[in-house]
């Protein structure tokens, strides 16, 4: 995966506005500044793996899906799974700017658990 948001062009094509969003709304949410780099890898596992999809037509199911998934990574430690799931509630909520999404997914920040 590619370290450098910029770098992926799959992610350009699938952020509405780019990544100039997705860093402004992680400034915006104060995702920590040595963790954005991670913030960003980790939504772009989560984009690539719906690949065939916008963001705007991500369902709860999709994001449900990939953080069990997610949380059945024996190497994912919980704090970076917390961080994962801040990452996509972000990328959900602030950047595709579906704001029901936080409700139906769970997504709150400290208060997620691995599934």
């Amino acid at each position: 995966m590619q370290a450098s948001p910029s770098a992926s062009p799959s992610v350009q094509t699938s952020l509405p506005s780019g990544w100039q969003r997705f860093l402004d709304a992680l400034v915006q949410r104060n995702a920590p500044p040595n963790s954005r780099r991670w913030y960003a890898i980790r939504v772009c596992d989560f984009i690539d793996g719906i690949r065939d999809k916008g963001l705007s037509q991500v369902s709860a199911e999709d994001v449900h899906a990939y953080l069990g998934r997610a949380g059945r990574d024996t190497a994912l430690q919980d704090w970076q799974f917390v961080q994962l799931a801040h990452a996509l509630e972000i990328l959900i909520v602030d950047v595709a700017r579906h704001p029901g999404q936080r409700r139906s997914t769970g997504l709150t920040g400290n208060k997620v658990r691995k599934l």
